[in-house]
């Protein structure tokens, strides 16, 4: 059942100042830039400040991870572009250190790396040492895709040293990595999605997951195990029964639905959760209730109304039982001009900080062709309330991709980043309850 909503713009981009009018703090801000934004604003239940602005190219795909030597937290940037100039992962270290001080330079990790999606540090658990997975590739032609590690200071191998696990096939590629020792041998895997979409003829999915050789990951060719077709985008493992063994919830864009997979012998089992929530797009887990049990989260990826956010109570049997769908937002507004253009992003459920009531998180969305952060906030703490109010807290009036959110500076409040693509910039914000 859809539910209402209010909605209120916060924070919009502008040009008419100079960013030192609103005494806002820069990060590698590009001197020419006459984006500008109120330092703070008060809605109609939460106030935004924001604390920076940082100026990366094309920035599509931002995380939080913990970054070796020092296990800080880092800023993991993905940046893509038609051409290729931009493409590459970066990272701002020890973030919270960067935004007290005003200034950071983001650092290059891995370069060169065709339309690099998520990428994912993996302290030790591949090659002995850190290593960058990254997953890469699109739909565009010439953007065949990949999952290449990448050895980051510390390792074995030097830092910068590449090793492609998968690549292609021709026109296939990749979203998101998960590890996991999948065959318990003891030695982590790979498990990810790929897709094909041919200018002429139908889309193509597959769940995949790549066997880590006994001996010199970084140099030696990975087991290929195909596991599942349909999965084409985002995945998500995770326990659903508690009975020790993950359960794999995954986005099927192309074929529009969303699926559950499960191990059954040697080979997987599968079920369709829901095939009318449109293009599935995004999908993981979070208590949304409070209750201590997770909900599924989930978006879709659609040009009209039908365009939104998606709340499932899992069912004692997620294997045969029935799945109830709630909708959170709905009706999301795609404004980005330009063919297939469709909304929202990710969907990341967080608690904003110390003066944030009850347990029950508030929903972070990037926009995607929206051009907005949105912010879920729920109507009330009362169980079986799912109600929820709409507070636009960035209108970036540019693409906004991947957001990230977490107290990086340790002040109990957590920073959102939000990327604006198009304008080449990352804008962070601190977000909490109006008093």
């Amino acid at each position: 059942m859809t539910r209402s909503y209010t909605r209120r713009t916060l924070l919009a981009v502008v040009s008419t100042a100079a960013l030192t009018a609103c005494g806002m703090p820069s990060i590698q801000s590009d001197p020419g830039s006459k984006l500008v934004l109120n330092t703070e604003i008060r809605g109609q239940t939460m106030r935004v400040k924001v604390k920076a602005e940082i100026a990366v190219p094309r920035p599509a795909m931002l995380s939080l991870q913990p970054l070796p030597p020092t296990g800080r937290m880092a800023l993991i940037i993905s940046s893509f572009g038609v051409f290729g100039k931009v493409d590459g992962v970066r990272a701002i270290r020890d973030v919270g250190n960067a935004l007290s001080s005003g200034g950071a330079s983001p650092e290059v990790l891995a370069q060169d790396i065709v339309w690099p999606n998520e990428a994912l540090v993996v302290p030790e658990a591949i090659g002995g040492g850190p290593v960058l997975v990254v997953a890469g590739g699109f739909l565009v032609p010439g953007k065949t895709g990949a999952i290449t590690l990448v050895s980051l200071p510390g390792g074995r191998k030097p830092a910068g040293t590449r090793h492609v696990v998968a690549q292609g096939p021709q026109g296939w590629f990749y979203h998101r990595t998960v590890v996991r020792d999948l065959d318990g041998d003891g030695r982590m895997d790979i498990l990810t999605a790929r897709a094909q979409k041919p200018m002429m003829g139908a889309a193509q999915g597959q769940l995949v997951w790549y066997e880590q050789p006994d001996a010199d990951p970084l140099g030696r060719p990975w087991t290929e195990h195909v596991m599942a077709t349909g999965p084409d985008v985002h995945f998500h493992p995770a326990d659903l029964d508690g009975d020790g063994r993950e359960e794999i919830l995954a986005a099927q864009f192309f074929s529009r639905k969303l699926s559950l997979f499960w191990p059954a012998g040697a080979s997987y089992a599968g079920r369709v959760v829901d095939d009318s929530l449109g293009a599935a797009f995004d999908v993981t887990t979070a208590d949304l209730d409070g209750d201590g049990r997770p909900e599924v989260l989930a978006t879709n990826h659609e040009s009209d109304r039908k365009a939104g956010v998606f709340a499932y109570d899992i069912p004692a049997d997620p294997r045969s039982g029935t799945w109830t769908r709630r909708t959170l937002l709905s009706g999301i507004e795609t404004r980005q001009q330009g063919i297939n253009q469709a909304s929202p992003g990710q969907a990341l459920a967080f608690h904003p900080g110390r003066d944030w009531p009850g347990k029950k998180p508030a929903i972070l969305v990037a926009g995607d062709a929206s051009q907005r952060a949105h912010l879920l906030v729920p109507g009330s703490q009362a169980a079986g309330d799912w109600a929820y109010r709409e507070e636009i807290v960035l209108d970036a009036k540019a693409t906004v991709g991947t957001c990230a959110a977490g107290d990086v500076d340790g002040d109990g409040t957590a920073e959102v980043f939000v990327p604006a693509y198009d304008r080449d910039r990352i804008f962070v914000l601190e977000v909490a309850p109006r008093k």
